[in-house]
């Protein structure tokens, strides 16, 4: 519902307008929202108890219940929007829309149904993604912040609008911060990450699974 709010009322009046208008709309809400949650919940972080605590030991190696248990949730959740996306008339509306608005408009595609369900599942999404973080990590305001660079830079990765693409942005990432973690050091993740994003512009634009 929040989704479908901000897109009514914050980004469907600069449809029209230059993309840069819905950035700057973008970076307004993103502090206004952490300011909301600070005044809230206030500036301690939050450890999230579960009951999935226990061990399992797959071919010598110590994998956490809660890991595998989140790595089955966003596994289940690709699927479902994989699915969405590529066997639903919703799904066809929605890449249609992608593809060539005016076009889709032509052929009797309500744009405006099409964005308002694309927020309320990208929120729905968001909501997912952030109680299976808090399950891992301890949670605070302000922690979105990096978690959603690092999403930027998945999409980049691996091509903006390919899902394929995105499930290998992220393990071209997540392998390359536990690497230069274990090998270099935890204070060079991050910047290690990014450099395989830079050579992965300068060399594939498109990303690794994107078209041309």
């Amino acid at each position: 519902m929040i989704g479908l709010l901000i897109e009514r009322l914050a980004y469907r009046p600069v449809r029209d307008a230059p993309h840069i208008n819905a950035f700057i709309i973008a970076l307004g809400l993103t502090m206004m929202v952490e300011g909301i949650n600070l005044l809230t919940f206030g500036a301690d972080q939050v450890v999230i108890q579960t009951p999935y605590r226990g061990v399992f030991n797959v071919g010598g190696v110590a994998v956490a219940e809660l890991r595998l248990l989140v790595i089955l949730t966003a596994c289940t959740l690709i699927g479902v929007v994989a699915l969405l996306i590529s066997r639903t008339k919703t799904g066809k509306s929605i890449r249609a829309v992608a593809q060539n608005r005016p076009a889709a408009v032509l052929m009797g595609v309500n744009v405006n149904r099409v964005s308002a369900i694309v927020f309320s599942v990208s929120s729905a999404l968001g909501a997912a993604a952030g109680a299976l973080v808090g399950a891992l990590l301890a949670i605070a305001p302000g922690v979105g912040e990096g978690l959603a660079v690092k999403g930027f830079a998945v999409l980049i990765l691996g091509g903006l609008g390919s899902i394929p693409g995105a499930i290998v942005g992220g393990l071209v990432l997540g392998v390359s911060e536990s690497l230069a973690a274990g090998f270099i050091s935890s204070a060079y993740k991050d910047v290690i990450a990014f450099m395989v994003m830079i050579v992965v512009l300068l060399f594939r634009p498109e990303g690794l699974l994107g078209k041309r």
